[in-house]
């Protein structure tokens, strides 16, 4: 049973909207909003985390980092910028097709009958931790990665909450494989 509000659930569908008419096929959702449409009692987010094939991106892409923006002189940035003054910031976070590949994306009815992806929670979490040792810590930060392992530890326990000890026992590996890594 999901959790969203209507403002969150109007956000996610003009986040659907923007990918369709992007064309952008190979995405998915994660963090607050995919959780809490998925019906786990995490505090609303502030902005959308998106996974994304960065080869299915409609603009050419030099260097896939932790995070990247449609080029500053395209329509793309146009869009991105109208979609944000709406209120809600988009993360595109880019991944590889074969890491994309090994990622369980469901699909999230809308109430306007169109569908977004949504990645599957301890698939998400897997991939997750893949996708940051790709890094060194100097990339990512201290700061950033702490908030990364708080955030596994929090839906380790909302987990738990929720009666899930699958997902709960994968955000805690996740955080342990994490800390040991880099040696945090």
């Amino acid at each position: 049973m999901s959790l969203l509000d209507e403002k969150e659930i109007e956000t996610l569908e003009r986040l659907e909207e923007l990918l369709t008419y992007w064309n952008i096929k190979r995405y998915a959702l994660i963090g607050a909003y995919a959780l809490r449409a998925l019906g786990y009692d995490v505090e609303k987010g502030r902005h959308l985390n998106v996974i994304v094939d960065f080869t299915s991106l409609p603009w050419k892409v030099r260097e896939a980092r932790r995070e990247i923006l449609p080029p500053h002189e395209s329509r793309y940035f146009q869009d991105y910028i109208q979609f944000i003054e709406k209120g809600t910031s988009i993360h595109l976070i880019p991944y590889s097709p074969d890491l994309f590949e090994r990622l369980l994306v469901l699909e999230y009815k809308l109430p306007n009958r169109r569908r977004i992806k949504i990645a599957e929670p301890r698939s998400n979490v897997e991939r997750f931790v893949e996708y940051l040792k790709q890094y060194r810590i100097e990339e990512i930060g201290e700061n950033k990665l702490r908030e990364w392992i708080d955030k596994l530890e929090l839906w380790e326990k909302v987990a738990r909450k929720a009666g899930n000890e699958e997902f709960a026992e994968v955000c805690k590996q996740a955080r342990l494989e994490l800390k040991a890594y880099f040696k945090f």
